[in-house]
């Protein structure tokens, strides 16, 4: 049984266009519940449609981490925000629920064939398998193909390139990404702030690496789309009623 470990990123979606190619018999797709809406709205748009269209097995699988399967639910319920150095929540809710539904499957099924989607430009992150009924697969690497060519894998397909896929308070994001939050969906980066500071840990530890928190951070960006009153509490302004706002 060979499957495609699917990220909804670019390289994995260039896979997944390679599917007459490669043969995989499933798509897995590990939902965390806080992608970001474009990569939602992209996989309903084209990836889910393209694997109807050729028959290929789509599942979607989920933690459960006594009962809670959505990371951000399950940050808030125990105080903990996701970490560069433990990576937990890559673990729980992306390997774990994986390989829970892989081992569900009959023991005709193995070894299983892990098709994983590391381009030829970040070789050095290429692993085996620490199972031995699992055998991994780069076929990225393989055909030393980048993640630009990737992208023109893609784009020849008459598809836009994917949105960067990842949780919206994942703390490997760049400061501009955690911009583009920012004035894309405030929404979302109020959340991550809530996230941010329920941490039991906090304010010791915070998402951002160089410790700067969250709320600290947007005071850089301006205040874009938001409601002046959301930030009162900021104002120090003794004649903010002056200026007409």
């Amino acid at each position: 049984m060979k499957y495609l470990s699917f990220g909804a990123g670019v390289q994995t979606t260039a896979l997944l266009l390679m599917y007459d190619e490669l043969k995989f018999d499933e798509v897995i797709f590990a939902d965390t519940g806080v992608e970001l809406p474009d990569t939602y709205e992209y996989m309903e748009k084209y990836s889910i449609p393209f694997m109807e269209e050729k028959g290929i097995k789509f599942t979607i699988v989920k933690g459960n981490e006594k009962g809670i399967e959505n990371l951000e639910d399950y940050c808030l319920n125990y105080k903990i925000s996701p970490s560069i150095q433990l990576r937990w929540c890559t673990d729980k809710f992306k390997i774990k629920p994986i390989t829970n539904y892989i081992l569900s499957k009959p023991k005709s099924d193995f070894p299983v064939i892990a098709i994983l989607g590391i381009s030829y430009d970040e070789a050095h992150r290429m692993r085996q398998s620490p199972y031995n009924w699992q055998i991994n697969e780069y076929p990225l690497i393989d055909k030393k193909i980048t993640r630009e060519q990737c992208k023109k894998i893609i784009t020849k397909h008459g598809w836009p390139i994917t949105p960067k896929s990842g949780c919206y308070f994942c703390p490997y994001q760049s400061v501009k990404e955690w911009k583009e939050l920012y004035f894309n969906y405030p929404d979302l980066y109020e959340r991550a702030i809530k996230i941010e500071e329920n941490g039991q840990q906090f304010p010791k530890f915070k998402l951002l690496p160089n410790g700067t928190s969250l709320r600290q951070l947007r005071t850089g960006f301006g205040y874009g789309n938001h409601r002046l009153e959301e930030y009162e509490s900021e104002m120090n302004c003794e004649l903010k009623s002056y200026c007409g706002v």
